[in-house]
């Protein structure tokens, strides 16, 4: 498995046409609450004053994206790996790398959300420490930084 980098650059119009084009992947947007996106919703996504965007890359190539909103004491977190790249370990990097960045914003606490069907990334969150602290259709999880 290869080393990946998070970069906090600008987004440039690229980049949102594939983040758009994950978005609007049946096979990952079945894993987010809003089944559609559209170019507007991003843009508003991260125009969001209190909301960090990151690029996941492998060898210059964007393989993912991570969204974090910054409240304070917690970090609501959103991450996206581009389907040809799952089940190799980048969510898991990917998630240490953040959590890294997050702590250095001096953030207590990360809190995720995610459908109960998607049980790789519940897994991949458990290990990583984090706890379920609502269940139903929609779980959330958060780990204390």
């Amino acid at each position: 498995m290869k080393l990946i980098k998070i970069t906090a650059k600008s987004i440039a119009k690229s980049r949102l046409n594939r983040i758009l084009t994950w978005c609007n992947d049946p096979e990952i947007s079945r894993f987010f609450k809003s089944k559609t996106r559209t170019m507007e919703r991003i843009l508003e996504i991260l125009s969001e004053s209190k909301t960090y965007n990151f690029m996941i890359n492998e060898d210059n190539q964007d393989i993912g994206y991570i969204f974090t909103t910054n409240y304070g004491n917690y970090a609501y977190l959103t991450i996206m790996i581009d389907k040809k790249h799952w089940g190799r370990g980048y969510g898991r990097q990917a998630m240490i790398l953040i959590e890294d960045k997050i702590r250095k914003l001096k953030t207590k606490k990360i809190i995720l959300g995610l459908y109960r069907e998607n049980k790789r990334a519940f897994n991949l969150y458990k290990s990583l420490g984090y706890k379920q602290t609502k269940k139903g259709n929609i779980i959330t999880m958060e780990k204390k930084l």
